[in-house]
């Protein structure tokens, strides 16, 4: 395999990873769909063999070489081109999945827990640009697991975590407007704005989840109706701070008494 500069960066034979590869280069500077080095025209750096474009997004970004003869090495050829494009396309999805969830992820934490509603207006075009409407009412729930030190320390401890953090986005996420932000160890969920059964309904549910599906308890904090996001936060987060020393493990803010002091 060589670069998008024709180096080769992978081989079978070792001691090529480094040199120039002159096919390689005349694939890319030609933009040929293929070149086949002959027997006669083999030099120290290129054998005989079949040369292939790997192509994403248009351009040529590196080539790949299988040294036999033609007829032997076409159609292997082609499928590891089109193996090594596929691979590499998933590769720069996942990326651009990875940086759109950091950059929502940022503006989440703006709007909900830090100073962003300074500036509203500026707030509110960003979040239509990631597709995040903020004049949505909303209401906020903490939610966490208990005893989380219990968990982390371990690699199954973590792995259950971390399958139970997805099957809460999963179940919030699905409903239309459901917003998660992760904040150390804890999901703050964004729900649209529902009376205060439903958000009772919708904790229990969650905290049924938890027990059956991953023998683990949790720890949530409702907010109290606050009517902007930023507040609501500040409410749910003091519920769920009471709620991981109350024995019921699910408290609203109008609830939070003595826990609170």
């Amino acid at each position: 395999m060589m670069d998008k500069n024709g180096v080769i960066i992978a081989s079978t034979d070792k001691s090529r990873i480094g040199h120039l590869h002159e096919g390689a280069v005349r694939v890319i500077g030609e933009k040929l769909p293929e070149l086949y080095i002959t027997p006669e025209c083999a030099t120290n750096s290129t054998r005989v063999g079949l040369n292939l474009p790997i192509i994403h997004m248009g351009e040529c970004v590196g080539v790949i070489g299988i040294t036999g003869g033609y007829e032997q090495v076409k159609d292997y050829g082609r499928i590891v081109k089109k193996m090594v494009e596929i691979l590499i396309r998933e590769n720069s999805e996942q990326d651009e999945k990875r940086l759109k969830t950091r950059v929502v992820s940022r503006f989440l934490e703006d709007w909900v827990l830090g100073g962003g509603l300074l500036q509203p207006q500026v707030l509110a075009e960003r979040g239509l640009a990631l597709g995040v409407d903020i004049t949505v009412p909303r209401r906020v729930m903490v939610v966490s697991v208990r005893d989380l030190a219990r968990y982390t320390d371990t690699a199954a401890g973590q792995k259950r975590i971390d399958q139970l953090e997805t099957a809460v986005s999963g179940l919030v996420e699905g409903e239309a407007g459901g917003i998660i932000l992760r904040n150390t160890a804890r999901q703050i969920l964004l729900l649209r704005a529902r009376p205060d059964a439903q958000m009772q309904a919708m904790a229990q549910r969650l905290c049924v989840m938890a027990r059956e599906r991953f023998g683990l308890r949790l720890a949530v904090g409702i907010d109290g109706g606050a009517p902007d996001v930023h507040r609501a936060y500040a409410q749910a987060n003091k519920a769920w701070r009471s709620a991981r020393m109350a024995p019921e493990g699910v408290l609203p803010y109008d609830s939070v008494t003595l826990e609170l002091f």
